[in-house]
């Protein structure tokens, strides 16, 4: 698993500064964090529309982040590997019950 701070980023963080991070850690997806809690997930194709509609690269994050993700409470390889399969993923969100992201597990990790 790869550390948090190349997977994550603050909601009021650019599109610019995402598009980065996102090159940086080589997952195509970011976690969108507020403070330490999950608010939504950024991938590179929630990026690519967001150009083709010509914004700006000053938008913040939260303007264009998918804010119904999938994630889960605990790790349990049969459900991740249930959630990655049905739902075409490449990260999911290990969160507490307060939504404080633990740790990002990536489909390499379980398959």
């Amino acid at each position: 698993m790869k550390k948090l701070e190349i997977i994550s980023i603050d909601k009021d963080s650019t599109l610019e500064n995402a598009m980065l991070l996102i090159k940086l850690n080589g997952l195509k997806t970011v976690c969108v964090l507020n403070k330490d809690k999950v608010v939504g997930i950024l991938d590179s194709e929630d990026v690519i529309d967001a150009l083709l509609k010509k914004k700006s690269f000053n938008l913040k994050v939260e303007n264009i982040m998918n804010k119904s993700f999938k994630y889960l409470t605990s790790f349990n390889k049969t459900e991740l590997i249930k959630l990655f399969k049905k739902f075409n993923l490449t990260i999911i969100p290990i969160v507490s019950k307060r939504m404080q992201l633990k740790k990002i597990v990536h489909i390499k990790d379980v398959l």
